[in-house]
C-alpha cells in the first residue's frame, strides 16, 4: 500500500513511523517520475507491512521538501528512525530501489 504524504500527515507518517520509510518525491509534470510510478507500486506490494512506501507530491509537501532539501525529481529517500539512510536522485531501476529498501530493513 502506497501512502500519500502531505504537510498535514508528514509527522504522523514519517517522523513518528515505527517501521522504516521509503519516500518517492514526484510531480505531475515529471516524466521520469511517471516512468518509475509502476515500480513504486510493485515495491509497495512486495514490502507491505515491512517498510512504509510513500509518495510525496512536490506541490503538497513544502515541509518535507525543506527538511530533506529536495532539489530535483524524482528523489528517493530511505529513512529509519527519522534519519536519512540513503538519498538517490533521478530515475532508478527497480533493483536500485530494492537495494535502498533492503538497506534500511537491515539497520
Amino acid at each position: 500500500m502506497i501512502i500519500e504524504i502531505n504537510d498535514e500527515n508528514f509527522d504522523q507518517e514519517i517522523i513518528n513511523s515505527d517501521i522504516p520509510v521509503f519516500i518517492d518525491f514526484w510531480a505531475d509534470w515529471c516524466n521520469p517520475c511517471r516512468m518509475v510510478a509502476p515500480i513504486i507500486k510493485e515495491l509497495s506490494e512486495e514490502y507491505n507491512g515491512k517498510v512504509k512506501i510513500c509518495k510525496a507530491k512536490l506541490d503538497d509537501n513544502s515541509k518535507a521538501i525543506q527538511k530533506f532539501e529536495i532539489q530535483s525529481l524524482p528523489t528517493f529517500l530511505s529513512l529509519k528512525d527519522d534519519k536519512v539512510i540513503k538519498k538517490e536522485v533521478g530515475i532508478r531501476q527497480k533493483k536500485d530501489l530494492q537495494d535502498m529498501i533492503e538497506e534500511i530493513m537491515e539497520k
